[in-house]
């Protein structure tokens, strides 16, 4: 509520500096978004799955049989070997995989946050969520300078696809990851494309970034006004409202720097 209190003043005294004609001091920029806590009502959107390629979804999909043999143990809850268990992952068995990983973190396994990266990716390629939220939690530790760049090109593909369906924390991931500048690098070019796609985090996110550093800048605070009228028209309710509430802000402090200053006479 403190939050919407403050951008309510702030539309109050930009409203009024229009009136006025911009005879009052200039309003600071609204302050920045907590975009980890705008969404995070939408449960809904955290369960959304991607499958970027079916994998092994039958023990017809295998030739090996001693590979069948494994397969069929692990869902009747038999004992399954390690090595069988990463075979089965390394074929696209997000099952395995998920297993796999549950296995070297029961035995302590000092396993490079890489590798694990890289089952949890296969995993959440597969359209298992689980795999997702494990492997934006294993990005985080991941070290880009021992990682391969197509390994991580990889990864980075799979946040993002989950992010363009509309799942949230992929979503959060994507602008957590870009303002760190890790693991992935720049990425202004999926933000960019995450935004005009009407991802509602990243667009508010967009939106966000031309309020701050373009709060002088009509072009840029119209810009903003777009993001904000495609999330005030299909996002959560939450960044709905808010939305909604930033836009005639937007407007009154548009008009501001648009309007032509009045030439004073001056007398001699």
């Amino acid at each position: 509520m403190r939050r919407g209190r403050t951008v309510l003043c702030a539309g109050l005294v930009v409203a009024l500096a229009a009136v006025c004609g911009g005879a009052m001091a200039q309003p600071p920029a609204p302050g920045a978004l907590d975009l980890g806590r705008m969404l995070a009502a939408d449960p809904e959107a955290r369960k959304i799955r991607v499958v970027l390629t079916p994998g092994i979804t039958s023990n017809r999909d295998l030739t090996d049989p001693v590979l069948q043999a494994a397969r069929k143990r692990m869902f009747q809850g038999g004992a399954v070997s390690p090595r069988a268990l990463q075979a089965l992952a390394d074929l696209g068995d997000g099952n395995a995989a998920l297993r796999l990983i549950k296995r070297l973190e029961a035995a302590g396994a000092d396993t490079p946050p890489a590798t694990i990266a890289h089952y949890y990716g296969i995993a959440a390629a597969t359209g298992r969520v689980s795999g997702l939220n494990g492997l934006v939690r294993t990005l985080r530790d991941l070290d880009p300078t021992t990682t391969s760049a197509a390994r991580l090109a990889v990864l980075r593909d799979i946040v993002v696809a989950y992010a363009a369906a509309g799942n949230s924390t992929a979503a959060a991931a994507v602008v957590e990851f870009a303002a760190a500048g890790r693991p992935f690098g720049p990425m202004d070019d999926a933000i960019q494309d995450l935004a005009d796609r009407g991802n509602p985090l990243i667009a508010l996110n967009r939106a966000n970034a031309l309020i701050q550093g373009g709060w002088d800048t009509a072009d840029d605070l119209t810009r903003a006004q777009s993001y904000l009228k495609a999330v005030s028209q299909t996002a959560p309710v939450r960044a709905q409202t808010f939305a909604r509430t930033m836009i005639p802000v937007l407007d009154a402090r548009i008009a501001v720097l648009t309007a032509p200053r009045a030439t004073q006479e001056t007398d001699r």
